[in-house]
């Protein structure tokens, strides 16, 4: 049995923020991914672009959703949207899945999955999902950038956050390799102790890999250092283990059913006019650089177009070598 990739868990799309379907794809071209989970980012709600996603590509993509508005009757009609039109699920951020019960509410009764960033996992948030597991048997929760750092983080976890992270329908997923509080340099040899205890709860069968793309560029990442993350820490996966974690898991959670049926959906006119489109996108660690987001996706569409993209290059590579042409 050969390593291979074969489902992207946790991936971004939506513009101008993370990028057009097609870089999407074209990135999962260049990493022979067969499949991808694609997320909406927080507070960019690019319908559009994921329901297109989603039903031009039912057998290789699966979309997820975001509560976006400023009312809570507004976060739970947009997500009520994005299940009619095919969407697997909805991200819900630490305070938006304890500020938006009936969002939750309406994933249960439609049988969707809750993806819930493993990051903010407090007490008052794990004793949430587990109320909500209990009241849904066939509700599934699944949790991006599960890292943490030191042995500390996991000896500071609450008891309802172990029991959570132990329940069966509950899936890490580790993403956001470089961005998780790791003191140590690539590959983050610190996140250890956590993974050993997150597996020797669930085993590999239980954990998934996401890229994050496109925003692990933002880090100055490559997907190419993000996939050969777990075989560069020097953890002997046997084949079978790592191709289960690199897209198995995933397969048969995410794809092994029909996409739900999409309806048609029609967006009201506030989602546009609530959509801020001046936020700043930051690029690098620490003050870094931050760029409107309309200039970015020029940044970007140039560099995903670009040899050194195609290469394996970063970033930053890039933007020095455009600096140095100017000079």
């Amino acid at each position: 049995m050969t390593k291979q990739v074969t489902v992207d868990a946790y991936a971004h799309v939506g513009l101008p923020r993370f990028g057009s379907l097609q870089q999407a794809l074209q990135a999962m071209e260049r990493q022979a991914i067969a499949k991808a989970v694609l997320v909406l980012g927080p507070r960019v709600p690019d319908v559009h672009t994921l329901v297109v996603a989603m039903q031009t590509y039912p057998d290789r993509l699966r979309g997820v959703g975001i509560p976006f508005g400023d009312t809570e009757q507004q976060r739970l009609a947009f997500s009520r949207w994005m299940l009619d039109a095919g969407a697997i699920g909805i991200r819900l951020e630490s305070q938006e899945a304890l500020d938006n019960a009936e969002v939750l509410k309406l994933l249960g009764e439609r049988k969707r999955w809750v993806f819930a960033p493993g990051n903010q996992l407090s007490e008052q948030l794990s004793e949430t999902y587990l109320a909500w597991l209990m009241q849904y048997p066939e509700g599934h929760i699944a949790a991006p950038h599960f890292l943490q750092a030191g042995k500390e983080a996991v000896s500071s976890l609450s008891e309802a956050a172990h029991e959570l992270i132990a329940h069966p329908r509950f899936y890490p997923i580790f993403s956001r390799h470089g961005g998780m509080g790791s003191r140590q340099p690539y590959p983050h040899i610190d996140y250890l102790p956590w993974i050993q205890y997150v597996v020797g709860l669930r085993g590999w069968e239980g954990v998934m890999w996401g890229s994050e793309y496109p925003v692990l560029y933002w880090r100055n990442e490559t997907m190419e250092g993000a996939r050969q993350w777990l075989d560069a820490l020097g953890i002997p996966l046997s084949d079978e283990q790592w191709n289960k974690v690199y897209g198995g898991t995933a397969d048969r959670l995410f794809f092994s059913a029909p996409a739900p049926t999409p309806d048609q959906v029609e967006i009201a006119a506030w989602v546009d006019e609530q959509f801020d489109r001046s936020r700043t996108v930051p690029l690098f660690a620490g003050p870094g650089l931050e760029l409107p987001m309309v200039e970015y996706a020029a940044l970007w569409d140039r560099f995903s177009q670009s040899e050194l993209y195609r290469e394996g290059g970063t970033l930053g590579d890039y933007i020095r070598l455009r600096l140095m042409e100017s000079e």
